[in-house]
């Protein structure tokens, strides 16, 4: 077995996705009414999927994720994502830790991750804004004024804001829709007090989606840049 060999699996709408090394990634839709049952036949009938992985990260794509405090036990952070996502009845609660006090938990459903910890010896349950804000941490200039990070895709709009040093607000829409990603974008920076004039917008992503949004945009915020 290759050292640090390392299976990554995205848990997407309508089905999923599996890569590892060089291998591009390759998806497999799950049309039907049982998803979970729908995954876990594939992931069993894949062989190459079933080796002693040193490490198999699963990354799930859902809207149903909570900031709390890392260090908050989970049976409490249970009943606080319970309780913010009365949605999400059913979903046990899970969380990717950050470099502060601060965690993203979310929500995955306990046959799935019952499955995984059943299927694989190490696995780690992530959340794409997690990955997102480990990137951008490092990169966003922190002083006097506040930055938000729009991450676009055809399928998800993403937040981060950061004021003071801080993650102020981590989010995901579900949205495929243009005018629906500007609303999100301006209606956020206004709810949060974010200077038109001082404060920084930083688009990322699909590269059409950040140029379209650019224009948009800057017709309010003044201070816009693409990092694709």
């Amino acid at each position: 077995m290759i050292q640090n060999d390392q299976l990554s699996i995205r848990l997407l709408p309508g089905g999923f996705s599996y890569a590892w090394g060089n291998r591009p990634a390759e998806f497999i839709s799950l049309p039907g009414k049982d998803f979970v049952a729908e995954f876990e036949d594939a992931v069993l009938s894949r062989q190459e999927l079933l080796r002693a992985w040193d490490l198999v990260i699963c990354e799930l794509h859902t809207s149903r994720v909570v900031l709390l405090p890392a260090q908050m036990p989970m049976e409490e952070a249970q009943v606080h994502f319970d309780f913010l996502l009365p949605e999400a009845a059913g979903e046990e609660v899970t969380f990717c830790d950050t470099a502060g006090d601060i965690a993203f938990w979310f929500g995955m459903d306990a046959r799935i991750h019952r499955f995984l910890q059943r299927t694989f010896q190490n696995v780690v349950c992530r959340h794409p804004l997690c990955s997102l804000h480990s990137f951008w941490q490092t990169k966003v200039a922190f002083g006097t004024h506040a930055w938000m990070v729009a991450d676009l895709s055809l399928a998800a709009l993403q937040l981060l804001v950061y004021r003071d040093g801080n993650l102020q607000l981590a989010i995901r829409h579900d949205t495929s829709d243009l005018r629906n990603m500007t609303y999100l974008i301006l209606n956020t920076w206004s709810q949060l007090q974010l200077d038109a004039l001082r404060d920084t917008l930083i688009l990322t992503g699909d590269t059409t989606l950040c140029s379209k949004l650019r224009e948009q945009t800057q017709e309010i915020i003044k201070n816009v840049s693409t990092e694709t």
